[in-house]
């Protein structure tokens, strides 16, 4: 009888982890700062200021770009958007934009900074299309492609 309560209490909280896994992506899903995913591409809807793209790198589940604009007395936004993601491939990929709203920034100072995505909603969706919760998928902005491992 003992084995058969042990038993229940572990598949219990199997399932209670999971369910807390999944509930974690959900919120993070729809994080402020979290990836955009717009697989029918309404991107019509940002704006694309200019920038510089200087470097791409992940950490964690987040994806830190480096980049250039010019401008400096304004607030400026930026949206990191997924685009034309997973598709039917068996490696894979998501095509990334980065919206840049200058607020019509008129000053010429030329900032470089860091930005940082949460990657977890383009994670949940590859949970929920090829049922892994670990994986890898190449992500490409412009020019330059990194690879999210998790």
């Amino acid at each position: 009888m003992k084995n058969g309560n042990f038993a229940i209490v572990i598949i219990s909280l199997l399932f209670v982890f999971q369910c807390s896994t999944n509930n974690i992506l959900q919120n993070e899903y729809k994080s402020p700062d979290g990836i955009i995913l717009d697989n029918n591409d309404n991107t019509g809807f940002f704006k694309f200021d200019p920038y510089k793209l200087n470097e791409i790198k992940i950490v964690g589940d987040s994806i830190i770009i480096n980049l250039s604009y010019s401008g400096g007395c304004r607030e400026h936004k930026f949206r990191l958007i997924a685009k034309n993601y997973f598709g039917d491939s068996n490696s894979p990929k998501a095509e990334l934009v980065l919206s840049h709203n200058s607020n019509m920034d008129p000053c010429e100072a030329y900032p470089t900074e860091e930005h940082t995505f949460v990657l977890l909603p383009l994670k949940y969706e590859f949970y929920k299309m090829y049922g892994m919760e670990s994986g890898e998928i190449r992500l490409m902005l412009e020019e330059k492609e990194v690879w999210y491992r998790f």
